[in-house]
């Protein structure tokens, strides 16, 4: 072989060492390529991860001083969706009393779909995580077995990725979260890693705000009820530091709440600025002095106010906590006014009653024992007390019916059998009555021409008439003229048009001091030392009664000269 031979195959080795150096390099390339690419795809995740750890810490330091369930839920939301780049988030949350998961908050998510999330929660990806209280991933929820009762909802929705997590406290499913993709595969391992992360923080401050929420309720719940409550009450510590007052209260010691709010104040204080009644702050003071006095159910203090009277009875309980540990007591202050008053008119009516029907009755038996004794009298004589003993017969019959009377009005069992009436023709007639026992008094009617009917009880308004016109008659011995004027007020045809009747006297008049009170059963005003100006107080009670069963008012006022003026008003009924 000669150089030229040798040279011409060194050449050739050179230059396949140079491809095969050259096909390494271009090896290199590709491969510091794809180093490259997996190096800035591995950063890219890395700082993806970073972020999204970084947010979950901000995250925790907000959600941890949220206490508004509303306000928290929005936040979280926002974060989710901002954290995990999600399309669509939702949250669904068990009540504190109750079953089940309600839908509470969501972005980006159709109503339709979330009906469908509502109706099928427990049969597909959610129900998974609740029952296995693991995180639950849908790469593709075209493909994905799981989906089968939410298929076609995400298929209108767009959603191919689907993120269910159960937010756990305590070893309760307290509630889920949902993150929906319109790509598949979207989430990876690390993602659900921090996701679950994610979730548990969400459930701690979930069940905080739950619990605030509730106890917020709780407490207006409370003070509703307290606030409802019509009768005056106080609750107060061990040390006598008020917790809660409720209006009544406020207004029965003569308080402002809103320039001086009592809750935190100590009770003497209170007791020591009240403004109201000198009665009700000793009570203060006197509950100051010993609050550990818990007063058996049976057991009360009554004080009587004055300007204007009322009596209340004082009852105090103990408020326990779970332990039985006192917390605190409450006093309520029952008014028992109305009760008083219904028992001092008891009293009065057995009073009144056991004289005034004494007198007819002793006349009756001393007449009956006459006739009885007497058998032989002359006719004459013995139908004069025949006569006597059927008119006292009378009064007691009439007495007995006004009690009746009164009674049934006062238990809301008083009947009333209406009618147009000509109320005109009415007055005329009960004048005409009453007109012929008055020997001293003369009655005169002015009216109009022409007065509508009056929708009434024509017995039971005779009734009222005759007990006015009776009295202008008893209260004014002297005699005189009882001028009954029928006025009109209003439109006839409209809604608000009325008849007035007035009795007008020119008697003593009735003292201002005793106006408020004649309408009371079984008062009655000492005008004159003649029994005959007697009776047992119930004749103004019942006509009044009987004028309000009519919708209308019975009122009194002086009379320009001297004497009264009591005054029937009634509603006119539009016969068109």
């Amino acid at each position: 072989m000669d150089h030229a031979t040798e040279g011409e195959m060194s050449l050739a080795a050179l230059r396949a060492e140079c491809d095969r150096l050259t096909r390494e390099a271009g090896r290199l390339a590709e491969d510091n390529a794809r180093l490259r690419t997996e190096a800035n795809r591995a950063s890219g995740q890395v700082e993806r991860q970073l972020a999204q750890q970084r947010a979950l810490y901000a995250l925790g330091s907000l959600i941890s001083a949220e206490l508004d369930l509303t306000r928290l839920l929005n936040l979280l939301l926002e974060h989710l969706q901002s954290v995990f780049k999600a399309d669509g988030v939702v949250i669904f949350l068990r009540p504190l009393e109750g079953y089940g998961f309600r839908h509470a908050a969501s972005h980006g998510l159709s109503d339709q779909y979330l009906k469908a999330l509502q109706r099928h929660y427990l049969d597909g990806p959610p129900g998974i995580a609740i029952s296995e209280r693991i995180p639950v991933i849908i790469d593709d929820a075209r493909t994905d077995p799981r989906m089968a009762p939410l298929t076609e909802a995400a298929r209108i929705e767009g959603i191919r990725t689907l993120v269910k997590l159960p937010c756990i406290y305590r070893d309760q499913v307290v509630g889920f979260l949902g993150l929906h993709h319109r790509t598949p595969q979207y989430y990876t391992a690390t993602d659900k890693a921090l996701m679950k992360t994610f979730a548990d923080q969400a459930a701690v401050a979930i069940q905080n705000a739950q619990l605030h929420q509730s106890v917020v309720d709780n407490a207006q719940r409370l003070n509703a009820v307290i606030e409802a409550i019509s009768e005056p009450l106080i609750a107060y510590t061990p040390d006598r530091h008020i917790l809660l007052v409720n209006m009544p209260f406020y207004d029965l010691i003569g308080c402002d709440p809103l320039r001086s709010p009592l809750e935190g104040m100590v009770l003497e204080a209170v007791a020591d600025s009240a403004q109201g009644s000198k009665e009700a702050a000793l009570s203060l003071r006197s509950l100051a002095q010993a609050p550990d006095r818990a007063l058996n159910p049976s057991d009360y203090v009554e004080i009587e106010l004055h300007n204007p009277w009322r009596v209340y009875r004082l009852r105090q309980s103990t408020i326990r906590d779970a332990s039985g540990q006192v917390q605190g007591y409450l006093v309520v202050y029952h008014d028992v006014t109305q009760f008083r008053e219904n028992q001092r008119l008891k009293d009065e009516m057995v009073a009144v009653l056991s004289h005034e029907l004494r007198t007819p009755l002793t006349s009756i038996l001393g007449y009956a024992k006459l006739i009885a004794d007497r058998p032989t009298a002359e006719p004459d004589r013995r139908a004069k007390w025949a006569t006597f003993i059927l008119d006292k017969s009378r009064v007691l019959a009439h007495m007995i019916d006004d009690v009746l009377d009164i009674s049934r009005l006062n238990v809301g069992r008083y009947v009333l059998q209406r009618a147009p009436t000509d109320i005109v023709q009415l007055v005329h007639r009960v004048v005409d009555e009453v007109g012929i026992v008055a020997d001293y008094h003369v009655f005169q009617v002015e009216s109009p021409l022409e007065v509508p009917s009056v929708a009434l009880d024509a017995d039971r308004m005779s009734q009222v008439f005759t007990n006015l016109f009776d009295n202008a008659v008893k209260y004014w011995p002297e005699g005189g003229v009882v001028l009954v004027q029928i006025t009109l007020t209003g439109d006839p045809d409209g809604r608000h048009a009325m008849v007035h009747i007035s009795v007008i006297d020119h008697g003593p008049g009735i003292p201002l001091k005793h106006r408020e009170h004649i309408f009371e059963p079984f008062y009655r005003i000492d005008h004159t030392a003649d029994r005959a100006a007697y009776g047992i107080g119930l004749g103004l009670a019942l006509s009044r009664g009987i004028v309000e069963a009519h919708h209308g008012t019975l009122t009194v006022s002086d009379t320009p000269g001297g004497g009264s003026t009591f005054t029937v008003s009634l509603p006119i009924v539009s016969e068109g």
